[in-house]
């Protein structure tokens, strides 16, 4: 198979129905049907330098494993670095040694940087047990579709920014409200089989409606783009927090109620001692309903709608309220 067909046959199938991962696996599959190789990957590299193989052909689970654990390869951490690819056979002085092989010996590996705007972002190797195999013909080819994958990477990273984009609330930075839905959805089925605890706490600003007709809307969306940093401020990493008008809506990933309670709680203080509370009136306030799953609902549905009830009794009750079934 030549350059011209497996470049054609990546880009159709990226074109028509393969996604960005299934086309980089067939790259890579193609690439090792060139070469008659050992192993081929592409390893990308992050900001902080730790490598991600997000695709690779002969490489065993347990070496992958080890991969990580030993954060990467010289020879990766060296082609960022440089910028420039490397042939390596039996006169390199780096040939078959720790740092410049992956989990076979070989008799020749050929490995090139991934490049996207003229940064690289990682490499893409193939090592294997014929010292001939790449020849200037087939370094061309692997290169060629080395650039070719490049361009699907930045594709999906500019998808998935997109993506992200589309699930965030334009004016506080928090996730959507369709993200909510999403996420808890996603969290109640993972409880279900983990058996542990989801809980979801909502929350409404109370006075938003009087502080808007005194302060203006301008004020308004200030005020409630300080509670959304409070917010983010106080609830754990692995919590996802999202808005909807002027409401707010979190999730708790394996945590009680009485774990979110706390959390709430730690909100509530922020939301008293602000500037917000101290310095104008109306007192904007939060009403907060939490409940959770399993304890409480055993559905997505009912949960949601404990919770509401809950944010109405806070709302009964008056100032920073906080309602826990």
């Amino acid at each position: 198979m030549d350059k011209i067909n497996i470049t054609n046959e990546i880009i159709n199938g990226f074109t028509n129905r393969l996604s960005h991962e299934e086309a980089l696996s067939l790259a890579v599959q193609r690439i090792m049907d060139v070469v008659k190789g050992n192993s081929c990957a592409i390893i990308t590299v992050d900001k902080k330098g730790c490598p991600t193989i997000k695709t690779a052909r002969g490489l065993s689970n347990d070496y992958i494993k080890s991969f990580y654990a030993g954060c990467g390869k010289e020879i990766v951490n060296d082609i960022v670095k440089t910028g420039k690819g490397v042939l390596i056979t039996k006169k390199h002085p780096m040939f078959n040694k720790e740092g410049y092989r992956f989990e076979n010996d070989y008799k020749a590996l050929f490995a090139v940087p991934l490049s996207i705007h003229s940064k690289t972002i990682g490499i893409m190797y193939a090592d294997s047990s014929d010292a001939k195999v790449f020849s200037s013909k087939n370094q061309k080819i692997f290169t060629d579709i080395s650039n070719l994958c490049s361009i699907i990477i930045d594709h999906e990273e500019n998808a998935s920014g997109l993506q992200e984009a589309f699930r965030l609330d334009s004016m506080t930075g928090l996730y959507s409200h369709r993200y909510f839905h999403e996420e808890l959805h996603r969290e109640i089925k993972r409880a279900a089989k983990t058996k542990h605890p989801v809980a979801i706490l909502i929350a409404s600003i109370g006075h938003i409606n009087e502080y808007n007709s005194i302060y203006g809307h301008i004020a308004g969306d200030e005020a409630i783009k300080a509670i959304a940093e409070m917010l983010k401020e106080n609830i754990r990493d692995i919590d996802l927090a999202t808005r909807y008008g002027n409401r707010f809506a979190v999730i708790f990933p394996e945590t009680d109620s009485n774990t979110a309670r706390k959390i709430a709680e730690s909100i509530c203080g922020k939301l008293s001692s602000s500037s917000i509370s101290k310095e104008k009136k109306p007192v904007l306030t939060l009403r907060i309903g939490i409940a959770s799953f399993p304890k409480d609902v055993d559905n997505e549905t009912d949960l949601i709608n404990l919770a509401e009830k809950n944010v109405f009794e806070s709302k009964r009750k008056g100032g920073n309220s906080i309602t826990v079934s």
